[in-house]
Order: C-alpha cells, then structure tokens, then sequence
C-alpha cells in the first residue's frame, strides 16, 4: 500500500481535467454553499471546503491539508503528508486516504467507502464508516457512539517495523461490526473497550483491555 497509494495520489494530482480545479503552490478554498461541479487538486496547497458547500470530484493534495467544514457533501479525500479533517454532519461519498496525515472527523460525518492510512492516526467522533480502516503504523480512536461497519485492520508492512509503543485502537462507547485485525508481527497492538465499546467480530493478534 505504501508504494501503490503514494504513487496513486501523485499520478492523479498530474492529470488535469477540464472540470477539475488545480494548482501546484497554492491553497484551494471552496466558499460556503458553494456547488462545484469537479474535483480539487494541489501539490504544495491546502484544500479548504468551508459550510454546506458541496464538491462533486475528488479532494486531492501531496504537501497540504484538507479540511471540510460541517455540512458539506464531498467525494473522495486523498492526501499524501498533510491531516484531513471534516466537520460535523458531513458526508464523504467515498474514501479517506493518507499516507503521513492523520484523520480526524466529528459527530454526524458519514464515510461511505474505507479510511486508510500508513503512518496517520485515525480519530473517528461520533462519526459512521460504511466499510472498513486500515493502517499500518496509526493508533485509532472510535468515541460518542462512532461505528465503524467493516474491519479494523492492521496491515502487513512487508518489512522491519521499527515501532517500539504498541498500536493502540480505543473503541469508546463505539461499536466495530467486524473483526479487528493485526498482520504486522513486529507490532503489538492493544484494543482498550471503554464506556461499552464493542467488537461484534473476531479480535485477531491483539491483547485486549476492557476499562
């Protein structure tokens, strides 16, 4: 994934298209109620969708942020270094992606696709998943009643992984629908269920501490 999703992010910030709005060194806003008919890309920007504006293409940047306001209909959400957050009661059609950038996202969003992420952390507040996260070096936080309905999953890096604190996945007054799983040997991961957190699947290579 590492290879695959990086080089994924930056081909697509290279093809320009006649609806899509693109820059290399600067930021990208989209106006409140704004209705923009294609996507948003940056190389050095920042991609900032402000309230109840709707963006009917991708958000994709390699150096910057993206941030989403509440009440905002966005599609996919692609960054290579920068963090992605999006406001309350926000939907994102598809998938958050990161390489090195956290995700964080409040009460009310709704993910219909997967949240993926290499290095990030993943921090989910009162917010729905249809699918599944994967990681491969992220902690993850579900809290105020989040759900996540896929896997939680821990990904193989192929390679040595230096990490010497275990990945840690709080799940918080939140519930996982499926498993949680770890491939990575080199890491051990500790889930923590809090306030009634639940996994309704299968834990797998991880130690589990209910608090």
């Amino acid at each position: 994934m590492k290879i695959t999703l990086y080089s994924v992010l930056v081909l697509l910030l290279l093809v320009l298209s006649v609806s899509a709005e693109t820059t290399v060194n600067k930021s990208i806003r989209i106006s409140e109620g704004e209705r923009h008919s294609g996507g948003c890309s940056s190389v050095n920007g920042s991609i900032v969708v402000e309230q109840g504006a709707e963006v009917r293409g991708g958000c994709k940047t390699v150096n910057g942020s993206i941030k989403i306001a509440g009440d905002c209909v966005v599609q996919g959400l692609h960054s290579v270094n920068g963090s992605i957050r999006v406001g309350e009661k926000s939907d994102v059609a598809s998938d958050i992606e990161t390489v090195n950038g956290s995700v964080h996202c409040e009460e009310g969003v709704r993910v219909g696709g997967d949240i993926e992420t290499v290095n990030g952390s993943v921090d989910l507040q009162g917010a729905e998943v249809k699918d599944g996260i994967s990681t491969f070096n992220g902690d993850v936080t579900l809290a105020r009643k989040s759900i996540v309905r896929g896997d939680i999953v821990v990904k193989d890096s192929k390679s040595h992984n230096n990490r010497k604190a275990p990945l840690r996945i709080t799940i918080d007054n939140s519930v996982v629908e499926g498993d949680i799983i770890n491939h990575e040997e080199d890491i051990e991961v500790i889930v923590y269920l809090r306030n009634g957190g639940q996994v309704r699947g299968d834990i797998y290579d991880a130690q589990v501490e209910e608090e």
